[in-house]
């Protein structure tokens, strides 16, 4: 009896306890404290901002929070906050004091001290790096009527000093190279060292200054920049700046690096028009802009038309045409590239006959290209410098105008001369060699043979 009384006790409490115990999940728990929500934010992903130094770009988005308040919005440039915004609408002004490509994140509080990190955007702003500026770098250029342009290269300043250079026979010295990078800047620290103090010293002399950029071992970056408008336009930023910075007077967009080889990618020919056209339309009106093509359609339909109408000059570098890839013979020879005399232009001409024959590209804008090398075929077609050419010479008592010597091909003083005279009669913008280093300074000189031609 007693032990039924003890349950009929204990059944109204067990009752009682279970109608006053709420589960986790229901009856007067607290409700979890919801984020906030970030949406539309600008910069987007691959947005390209073009402004100006010492501007700021707006930086918004928007933000809520369902169960409570926004207390602030932070945004942040690189992983580091650049402002916040504790009210709607949600924006901060940023100066960057550069151009470049910038990750952005939005970062939003609740009053109950939730957070929501927006993904990260990528976006580019350009015209933020230096000034516009109208400067006319030569103050008294030379007066010519046939440009004479020397590629020096930065390695070999120390074969030739700058202050040993031949100023009085140049008009252009196109110093190589910068190196395009994929994602649109230049790397310029080979060039750096001495561009300062060649600019002063060709400007004295009233010799106009190019920079170089690619050349055929570093040339491969322009394929991916040129495809995109944010990294052309980067590439653009780079280069308009390193001009004002060092008073250069042009451009030089040496492109050799072809994906297909001699197979054409339409999107790579397409990418050197947009990146030229983008250079032509982004650079003062001064500032000169050249390119440099292969001597054949081999290579040379890479090259498409419409690059014509956006540079000063076409750099032809008829030279190469045989050297470790092929059999014997010369490499440059003056009725391969500059005349033979005919005027049957076909697919297949080589030289002047292909570029202003068959493609017809204007002679006005056309530079005859020379080399101040040699192909040497006891060493598989390997390139030797003219001055080493004319040493060797020498010491046999050959005959430097033979063009020939022991199996090495090149051009001598008599042969130059007659390009430069073949372009000056036919009416071309001048001529150019590779490279400035290579040649003797005596009465071998290939450049003193040109000069004799053009500059008298």
């Amino acid at each position: 009896m007693k032990k039924m009384m003890s349950c009929l006790f204990l059944a109204p409490l067990a009752l009682f306890m279970l109608s006053h115990c709420g589960s986790s999940d229901g009856g007067d728990a607290t409700p979890e404290n919801q984020s906030p929500t970030v949406s539309n934010i600008y910069p987007s992903s691959e947005t390209l901002i073009k402004g100006v130094k010492g501007t700021a770009i707006t930086l918004s988005a928007d933000a809520s929070d369902s169960d409570g308040n926004i207390t602030r919005v932070e945004f942040m440039i690189d992983g580091k906050v650049v402002g916040q915004a504790v009210a709607a609408p949600y924006k901060f002004d940023w100066k960057p004091t550069q151009s470049g490509h910038y990750t952005f994140s939005v970062m939003a509080y609740d009053d109950k001290g939730a957070t929501n990190l927006r993904p990260t955007s990528i976006f580019t702003a350009v015209g933020f790096s230096c000034d516009d500026s109208n400067e006319v770098c030569v103050k008294n250029p030379k007066s010519f009527d046939n440009v004479v342009m020397a590629f020096f290269p930065y390695w070999k300043t120390t074969e030739l000093s700058i202050a040993s250079i031949p100023w009085d026979k140049l008009t252009h010295i196109n110093y190589s190279f910068a190196i395009p990078e994929a994602d649109g800047n230049i790397n310029i620290t080979d060039v750096q060292g001495n561009i300062s103090t060649l600019v002063n010293a060709a400007h004295a002399k009233g010799v106009k200054v190019y920079l170089s950029i690619g050349g055929a071992g570093g040339s491969e970056g322009f394929i991916t920049l040129s495809k995109n408008e944010r990294t052309r336009a980067l590439f653009v930023d780079r280069v308009k700046c390193y001009v004002q910075a060092n008073c250069l007077d042009g451009i030089d967009i040496d492109w050799e690096h072809w994906t297909g080889g001699a197979a054409i990618i339409p999107a790579e020919s397409n990418g050197l028009v947009a990146l030229l056209k983008d250079l032509r339309a982004g650079l003062d009106a001064n500032i000169e802009i050249s390119t440099d093509v292969f001597a054949s359609n081999w290579f040379g339909k890479h090259y498409a038309d419409a690059i014509v109408n956006e540079v000063t000059y076409i750099n032809t570098m008829l030279y190469d045409l045989r050297g470790s890839w092929s059999e014997e013979g010369p490499h440059s020879a003056y009725d391969e590239v500059i005349s033979n005399g005919t005027t049957n232009y076909t697919i297949e001409s080589w030289g002047l006959a292909y570029w202003t024959g068959y493609r017809q590209w204007p002679a006005a804008k056309t530079i005859v290209g020379m080399p101040f090398y040699g192909r040497d075929f006891n060493a598989s077609g390997g390139s030797v410098d003219y001055k080493s050419i004319v040493t060797m010479v020498k010491n046999a008592g050959g005959d430097i105008n033979g063009d020939k010597f022991n199996k090495i091909y090149y051009d001598g003083p008599a042969t130059a001369a007659k390009k430069a005279a073949y372009a000056r009669d036919h009416h071309y913008a001048g001529v150019m060699f590779w490279e400035l280093a290579g040649d003797t300074q005596d009465e071998y000189s290939l450049l003193k043979a040109i000069d004799d031609e053009l500059m008298d």
